[in-house]
């Protein structure tokens, strides 16, 4: 942008709208879209920067508000590092050669029913409202490191998928009728080119301080998972690039990897991603990434129930038995078919009654006795006694690994792991 001063007379004829807008500052042509071919409804962008550098003389513009309404701005509207205190509003106008307004500091930036090409608002401040309802974007939408107050936007001013970048963008809130749900703004975050966490984390910290916390873990979840993702995405690049050049084409970035060797073998890395495959599908099976408990209660409560009507079949059919090498020798015990015979004997009238869900349960929980497994155990005489013998060991370890990453989800430890 130049810093000489010119004069009105610089820019030659000027439109209706150009007129009004050097006379008064501002230009109001009623709620609706400029018409198709109305000259008089245009201003050059080159115009409204200069107005707002003050770099035209006898124009004496004041930055108490910057107001167009209806018109169409011809040109690239492009302003660097300038601080407008007042409300800036841009309503039913067109702007189809772009907005550019890096590093403004605004108090209001309201965008309303507007059409605009590409939008880069990097670095903004609008410490006040940033409105863009009812306003398409054609082309890309950049609020790279914003800083926002509030947040009003609707669907129809989401841009197409891969043209909004929002990395670095902190806001506190959204207004209005602004879309609040986690799977709309999920959706919103979709349009990203590329998987970032900040703008996941600043999501779900909005919704938390909004009392949403069903939404923020949502958010968070499918931040965890697409990170995830990305990482076999970045894991199968890489390969992808050994296999094809050698160590000879390794990028830059990969020059460190596995401390200062430049050698990089495939298979190593093959096999440190199927570690990590392994791991993301554990924490996500079983605790949705710490973010949905609820998966561990549904493992917990399936097991339970597996091992309980397979011990109750067992029960019934002769492959469990008392816990008791005194009572596996007695007469009685001899003397008896099965568990559930036995248990009408005298000696079994006193002892712990066989209970299958509660003995799946003393099987799988650690750290809990119900006194039902020191009680019974299955029998290996037949195949469905090798089949409860041995599933317990497989059920036992399952039980501990959920009950641990619950408790470590409950206490913070996972999330905090994954915010690192």
């Amino acid at each position: 942008m130049a810093k000489e001063m010119v004069t009105k007379e610089s820019f030659g004829k000027l439109t209706e709208a150009e007129a009004m807008f050097l006379e008064q500052g501002y230009v109001h042509f009623g709620e609706h879209l400029p018409e198709k071919g109305d000259k008089d409804k245009i201003i050059r962008a080159e115009i409204i920067e200069r107005a707002l550098y003050g770099q035209i003389e006898g124009f004496a513009f004041r930055l108490d508000r910057l107001d167009i309404q209806g018109i169409k701005i011809e040109g690239n509207l492009v302003v660097f590092s300038l601080d407008m205190p007042a409300m800036v509003t841009l309503s039913y106008c067109v702007l189809l050669d772009g907005l550019q307004t890096p590093n403004c500091k605004f108090n209001d930036l309201l965008l309303i029913n507007s059409r605009v090409g590409d939008f880069a608002g990097t670095s903004i401040n609008v410490t006040g409202t940033l409105m863009l309802y009812g306003t398409t974007f054609s082309g890309n939408v950049s609020f790279t490191l914003l800083r926002a107050g509030t947040f009003v936007d609707d669907k129809n001013s989401w841009p197409e998928k891969g043209l909004l970048c929002l990395r670095g963008a902190i806001y506190e809130r959204f207004a209005g009728n602004s879309p609040t749900t986690a799977r709309e703004r999920l959706d919103w975050l979709s349009r990203m080119p590329e998987f970032h966490p900040q703008p996941y984390r600043q999501l779900a910290k909005v919704f938390r301080e909004a009392g949403q916390d069903q939404d923020a873990r949502d958010v968070l979840y499918e931040m965890e998972w697409l990170r995830a993702r990305d990482q076999k995405f970045k894991t199968a690049a890489t390969v992808a690039h050994l296999r094809q050049g050698g160590d000879d084409a390794l990028p830059e970035q990969l020059e460190r990897y596995h401390g200062k060797t430049r050698r990089v073998s495939v298979l190593r890395l093959l096999r440190a991603q199927a570690f990590k495959n392994v791991l993301n599908y554990a924490f996500d099976c079983v605790i949705g990434y710490g973010y949905k408990l609820e998966r561990a209660g549904m493992w917990i409560v399936g097991m339970i129930a597996l091992l309980s009507v397979l011990s109750s079949i067992g029960y019934h059919t002769g492959y469990m038995a008392p816990n008791s090498a005194p009572i596996l020798v007695s007469n009685d015990w001899k003397d008896s078919t099965d568990a559930k015979d036995w248990m009408d004997t005298s000696a079994g009238r006193d002892w712990e009654t066989f209970f299958a869900p509660i003995y799946a349960a003393d099987v799988i929980l650690p750290l809990i006795d119900f006194g039902q497994e020191s009680a019974w155990a299955p029998t290996t005489r037949g195949p469905l006694g090798y089949i409860l013998w041995a599933i317990r060991w497989p059920l036992k370890l399952m039980g501990w690994i959920i009950v641990s990453l619950t408790v470590a989800t409950m206490t913070g430890v996972v999330q905090r792991r994954h915010d690192m």
